[in-house]
């Protein structure tokens, strides 16, 4: 699990490579504020994609169980397990160890918190 540090260790790396100007500087400081956040890419203004840790209440279920797309309008882009890219289906089931890439509104996206509460 990246540690504030680490965010902050690659937040100096990359300022030395792009300049302090840079777009992932935004994002990455950003991701400090949410431990659950990994990462986050934004598409505009109203839409990005956040790798999250999984949130302890879906590990062992499906997507299908989830139905994260028909109940918040969330796309799981894919699942990251450690080295591991996996494009799931709707009956893959959701692992501790497994990082999720979701595609959302901002708005949707807000909604995520209260999996880690």
């Amino acid at each position: 699990m990246a540690t504030q540090k680490n965010k902050i260790e690659r937040l100096d790396a990359n300022e030395k490579r792009f300049g302090t100007n840079c777009d992932y500087r935004i994002r990455l400081v950003n991701t400090l504020t949410v431990r659950y956040v990994k990462e986050k890419i934004d598409l505009g203004k109203d839409h990005s994609i956040v790798e999250v840790e999984t949130p302890k209440r879906w590990v062992g279920k499906t997507f299908s169980d989830l139905a994260l797309r028909q109940r918040y309008s969330m796309n799981v882009v894919c699942v990251k397990r450690g080295d591991t890219v996996i494009f799931p289906s709707a009956n893959y089931v959701i692992e501790e160890e497994d990082n999720l890439l979701i595609m959302a509104s901002n708005k949707e996206l807000a909604v995520l918190q209260s999996f880690y509460e």
